[in-house]
């Protein structure tokens, strides 16, 4: 029961704190991109919305869980273009997939390893670490993606070229930042969980042994 309450915890934390910025951003296009004539409506229309204390949190907790595919999705086609990095992730934690597949029961390959561990390891113990890690990651992941969708802003305000690249080089920069930061805490939460197991699998086989 209270894994449940942490786990909701920390998805309301970071689709809040993900819908803000992302609500922020889509207003800002939404309002670049009317005619002049319709700003003062949008205007009041914004406010009064903001001025909803209970429509208002579910519109940005919505927005924040909406995100969190795209975000998916992008990270996806990163992956495909630059494959480099994803050869060096492979390459760093094959040393712990090789111990974790001598331990997996026959039919779950290597391509549902960590899914079947997450589940064990959630079922038989009390790790909270791994609810946090997976927060975190999304809540980083993200963000970074909400950088990278605000960059066309750049290109819809009235500004020299000078200051668009100053402000797109800004935006590319905190997007790398953002991104680094979500594998940084994937990593973790592969070897929070990929650790559990093992240590899961040698007590049974302790508890096994004949006295």
């Amino acid at each position: 029961m209270t894994n449940n309450i942490n786990l909701t915890f920390w998805d309301i934390f970071t689709y809040l704190l993900v819908g803000l910025p992302a609500t922020a951003i889509i207003s800002l296009y939404i309002y670049l991109g009317i005619p002049d004539s319709y700003t003062d409506d949008l205007k009041k229309i914004l406010l009064n919305i903001s001025d909803l204390t209970i429509i208002f949190p579910l519109l940005v907790i919505f927005v924040g869980a909406m995100i969190e595919p795209l975000a998916n999705f992008q990270e996806k086609i990163r992956n495909k273009i630059v494959k480099k990095l994803v050869k060096d992730e492979i390459t760093s934690r094959t040393n712990i997939l090789e111990i974790v597949k001598k331990k997996l029961p026959e039919g779950v390959g290597e391509r549902h390893a960590f899914r079947f561990c997450k589940a064990i390891v959630i079922q038989k113990t009390q790790n909270t670490n791994i609810e946090i890690f997976l927060a975190r990651f999304g809540m980083y992941r993200s963000i970074a993606f909400i950088f990278l969708s605000a960059s066309p802003l750049v290109f819809m305000i009235n500004i020299s070229c000078t200051m668009k690249l100053l402000y797109l080089l800004i935006i590319f920069s905190l997007y790398e930042i953002y991104y680094r930061r979500c594998k940084h805490f994937l990593k973790l939460l592969e070897n929070e969980v990929y650790y559990n197991f093992i240590a899961l699998n040698s007590e049974r086989k302790q508890d096994e042994k004949p006295c």
